[in-house]
């Protein structure tokens, strides 16, 4: 990015950001083979996707240009991988970094790639606690008519594959009193899975 920034004033910064180039269209492309999911997990996704973003759009706005690795239909479908991994907030996914939470270039790739349903789902993420300050200048919460009712949860079974990567996301309805269990399983799973199958449970 201190390429992009510098690249009128500094002519060898051209050769940088081709070799940046070549390099991170195989990272992006990786996506259409994945289904927009990520092999190494949330927590993985969440450092590697975040540099992406920021050098992609940031390059689209140092040069007026689009970037034609952001028109791909696998780009904006990477952007509901974590949040399918962690419903409710309860990590449950794969991997040996098994945590996530949202970060502001999620956002703004969010409004950029014009996928609005995940900006509210991350909005409604993060608003389980206490909201960080930047939240509200990122993604305004929506406007709602009097007295109409916000999100409800899903009551009943849920799957969610992880593209093709051979890991889905299973919840069952929660007892009366209780919690949501989850699980992340290898592929192919149902809706009952044997407790040894699980990845994760929470």
């Amino acid at each position: 990015m201190l390429c992009l920034a510098m690249r009128e004033a500094i002519p060898e910064t051209g050769l940088l950001l081709r070799r940046v180039e070549t390099s991170i269209e195989p990272y992006m492309r990786h996506l259409d083979q994945s289904g927009g999911a990520w092999p190494e997990g949330i927590g993985y996704w969440n450092y590697g996707m975040r540099y992406a973003f920021l050098y992609l759009m940031s390059h689209e706005r140092a040069t007026g240009r689009e970037h034609p690795l952001l028109r791909r239909a696998a780009t904006r479908q990477t952007l509901r991988f974590p949040l399918d991994f962690t419903p409710d907030g309860c990590a449950a996914g794969f991997g040996d970094v098994n945590r996530w939470t949202p970060l502001p270039f999620h956002f703004l790739a969010a409004r950029r790639l014009r996928v609005g349903d995940v900006g509210e789902r991350l909005r409604e993420w993060l608003a389980r606690e206490e909201a960080p300050q930047w939240l509200d200048n990122t993604w305004p919460p929506p406007r709602r008519p009097a007295g109409a009712a916000g999100p409800q949860p899903d009551p009943g079974r849920s799957l969610t594959t992880g593209g093709r990567t051979g890991w889905c996301c299973t919840r069952r309805a929660p007892p009366r009193r209780g919690t949501w269990p989850y699980a992340a399983a290898r592929q192919p799973c149902r809706m009952r899975m044997p407790t040894s199958s699980a990845s994760t449970m929470c």
